[in-house]
């Protein structure tokens, strides 16, 4: 009733041979989901993401990401694991460790945290979707976890709580002062 949902998709066969979790060579999958209505209102846009392909971790260090994700249109947007419809992964998250505090978790608003317990090339998929209308993205990070790993250094931004790494600031100037 005066909107319909294209979902473009495009798959093929052969992920990264070297990923854990039962992810190797699986079939990839990308799509995303958008809102088309009728006028006088707009294209429901889907959200947008400026990930970069591979992050580098430390084994058994703490990581905090915040997926750098927005809306075209402005709408609130939930963050989620990707189901394998979505993605092609049969594990779109690492599965280890299976419980406390270093197991991968994902909050709605797009912090993830693990503490990766192995070296190993890992994929994570997120879904991205924008709550009003159900425009979404999937989103995809391949987490490459070493023996060790020079970090850049961090910063606090505006009296934030969270430590953001400086390359992980898309579009924003760094200024420092003492």
């Amino acid at each position: 009733a005066g909107q319909a949902d294209y979902v473009p998709e495009g798959n093929n066969c052969c992920r990264l041979s070297p990923l854990k979790d039962g992810n190797a060579d699986a079939n990839w999958i990308i799509r995303t989901k958008v809102t088309i209505r009728l006028p006088p209102n707009q294209v429901n846009q889907p959200p947008t993401a400026a990930t970069v392909p591979i992050i580098r971790l430390a084994v058994n260090q703490p990581w905090t990401y915040q997926f750098p994700v927005t809306d075209p249109d402005g709408h609130v947007i939930s963050f989620g694991l990707a189901v394998t419809a979505d993605s092609g992964l049969p594990n779109p998250a690492p599965i280890l460790p299976s419980s406390g505090p270093g197991k991968f978790s994902l909050t709605t608003l797009g912090v993830a945290t693990w503490t990766p317990p192995a070296v190993g090339l890992y994929a994570i998929q997120v879904r991205v979707t924008d709550v009003p209308l159900g425009a979404y993205t999937v989103v995809e990070v391949n987490l490459s976890v070493e023996s060790s790993v020079e970090l850049p250094p961090v910063v606090q931004i505006d009296g934030s709580t969270s430590w953001e790494n400086i390359i992980d600031l898309p579009c924003q100037t760094v200024t420092f002062s003492l």
